[in-house]
């Protein structure tokens, strides 16, 4: 996930917590206790070994917030991206993995004909002419 993101998409960014964040997940840790430990030192003040009860849910709210501002800063950032590959790609991802998830939500509720009509008009808004190689 972290990888969606390059850095240079955050260097307008002034939240050190989400900083700290996309450092930690996008560093190379031998153990996954270590990357869980650094996060959660991170989000709780606490090493894993160290949570009770209510750590968790403090835990996922929090993560989940952080997870959220990173997401939203990134596909609302409003910089021309036209001559980085790498953070379009990431966003790109991004973005097709939100639609993705909306989708399988919007198919569960409504079934899988009024999903796919509600994709078929949001196509119909966004078409873009199609240019030859001229």
């Amino acid at each position: 996930w972290a990888n969606c993101f390059a850095d240079d998409l955050f260097k307008e960014l002034s939240d050190d917590r989400v900083l700290q964040l996309l450092h930690r997940m996008k560093t190379d840790y031998k153990e996954d206790e270590d990357l869980i430990n650094s996060v959660s030192s991170l989000i709780t003040g606490l090493s894993l070994s160290d949570w009770d009860d209510s750590t968790h849910l403090q835990f996922e709210r929090d993560l989940r917030s952080l997870v959220g501002r990173i997401e939203e800063f990134a596909l609302s950032a409003g910089i021309d991206l036209s001559d980085n590959a790498e953070i379009v790609d990431g966003l790109k991802s991004l973005a097709e993995g939100r639609i993705s998830d909306i989708m399988g939500r919007l198919t569960k509720v409504a079934g899988a004909n009024v999903a796919a009509d509600v994709l078929e008009r949001l196509l119909a808004h966004t078409k873009v002419p199609h240019h030859g190689n001229t």
